[in-house]
């Protein structure tokens, strides 16, 4: 929910023109209390779901870097002399998309054709630029202090001197062709950067390759400063490097929330544009919102997310355990427990001599054993069960935090903070979106042990 937290689009908007802040951010509270609607007949029909799209991308790349069975990657596999399986790429490509139970048609077919046919320019300009790259995984940024954050598609280690890069992959129909880099993706790959340097990288990644499904459950915590972005467009085989940022996040922390707070009452600030004869920017969002906003400077509001997190760490709240207990929640954890315990079932029988399939009611024996080797195959056994009796440990006693968490109700705990938001916002919409705020908390701050240290830096920005 967007409401209570600050986008990559609202600080890049921000520098354009702050109405364009106030005046989304308006459209998105309508649009949640049911007062504005767009029109569902201008949004184009799709035959491939842009999710569909990056997934090929994603898959593309996470083929030439991270370790196929031999233990190597396709990028240390390489021959220049020789060109990748195509056959074998757009299969695995396709049984992934497959995987997710996504609809197959020409369309697609055509895309996955498109997204690989250039793969040998992208591994020559990954080796030229950077060596050799290892696959760590995905990752996650966060800042605190403005309540912003974000998913990588990829983080890699630069295997000639172990310095780390954020990969991000874009698998559009129409790559840029004189630019390196679009505009957005650039102001993205900026984003990425600037949330690097004031926080670092979190490696809340969980090991996962598309290909192969095999995962690893425990993600790392690790602050990792002064990372750069890579952009690699798949269908044109084009790479562009980002080391620039956005330097101004910082200085307009409280003003990019002020623009926001004022959106929601249907106000927005004062800004260079009201000088100005021209249209502005702004002018191009829909004028049945805008024409009715008038400007206004309102006293800033401190973000709910932030101080209602920073009230449960006074209140003795440990997130640690409620982060392990919220991991066993997700399917990726149930996924591979399942896993864990059918194959354990499987191995004890064979050992002690008494697999029966037909005892087990399977239709085609067969099919079972080659699944228990499929998933045997996916899946480190003793790291999995190794991780699945940490994450257990870690997450025991979460009953009791989660208790705290839900007894420290902002109305009571911190009425002041209440009060203000409440204020600003539709009768009756903070209590009823209170889900969506701590939804953001455990995005964003319950980052296991590092979670204090989070919250504590952050609201110390806010005076």
């Amino acid at each position: 929910m967007t409401i209570y937290s600050i986008s990559r689009k609202d600080l890049i908007d921000f520098q354009r023109c702050p109405k364009i802040v106030s005046i989304n951010a308006y459209k998105e509270l309508l649009q949640k209390v049911g007062q504005y609607k767009t029109d569902p007949s201008s949004k184009a029909q799709r035959e491939i779901e842009s999710v569909t799209i990056g997934q090929a991308g994603e898959m593309t790349i996470d083929y030439l870097i991270q370790p196929q069975a031999s233990g190597e990657t396709v990028l240390e596999k390489y021959d220049r002399t020789k060109k990748i399986d195509r056959k074998a790429l757009n299969k695995k490509i396709l049984d992934g998309i497959r995987g997710r139970k996504v609809q197959i048609n020409r369309a697609t077919l055509d895309m996955i054709k498109e997204t690989t046919e250039n793969v040998e320019p992208i591994i020559n300009q990954i080796i030229e630029n950077y060596g050799l790259i290892e696959s760590i995984g995905r990752g996650m940024l966060v800042e605190g202090s403005i309540v912003t954050y974000g998913f990588v598609d990829n983080v890699v280690k630069l295997k000639n001197n172990n310095k780390l890069m954020i990969l991000e992959v874009k698998n559009t129909a129409h790559p840029p062709k004189k630019l390196d880099i679009l505009k957005a993706d650039l102001d993205q790959a900026r984003y990425y950067n600037s949330i690097v340097k004031e926080t670092g990288l979190l490696q809340r990644m969980y090991r996962q390759n598309h290909l192969t499904d095999q995962l690893e459950l425990i993600p790392e915590f690790k602050i990792s400063p002064n990372i750069d972005t890579t952009v690699i467009y798949t269908r044109s085989g084009k790479i562009a490097h980002v080391s620039d940022r956005l330097e101004y996040i910082q200085e307009i922390r409280e003003d990019v929330w002020l623009a926001k707070q004022l959106g929601f009452m249907g106000k927005f600030p004062e800004s260079d544009c009201d000088a100005q004869t021209s249209t502005c920017v702004h002018e191009n969002l829909p004028k049945e919102i805008w024409s009715k906003m008038r400007i206004d400077n309102s006293e800033i509001k401190q973000p709910i997310v932030l101080g209602l997190a920073d009230g449960l760490v006074e209140n003795d709240v440990r997130f640690e355990p409620l982060f392990y207990s919220n991991l066993m929640g997700t399917k990726r954890y149930r996924k591979l427990r399942n896993n864990l315990r059918s194959l354990t079932r499987y191995y004890s029988k064979i050992e002690a001599g008494t697999l029966d399939l037909a005892t087990l009611n399977i239709t085609h024996p067969m099919s079972y054993g080659r699944e228990m080797q499929r998933i045997a195959k996916s899946l480190d056994f003793e790291l999995i069960k190794s991780q699945i009796m940490e994450i257990e440990t870690r997450a025991k006693n979460a009953h009791v935090e989660r208790e705290i968490w839900n007894n420290f109700t902002l109305k009571r705990a911190l009425p002041n903070l209440y009060e203000s938001w409440n204020s600003i916002l539709p009768e009756g919409f903070l209590d009823k979106s209170m889900s969506g705020v701590n939804g953001i908390i455990n995005t964003i701050y319950n980052q296991g042990k590092l979670a204090k240290t989070l919250i504590k830096n952050s609201i110390s920005k806010w005076g």
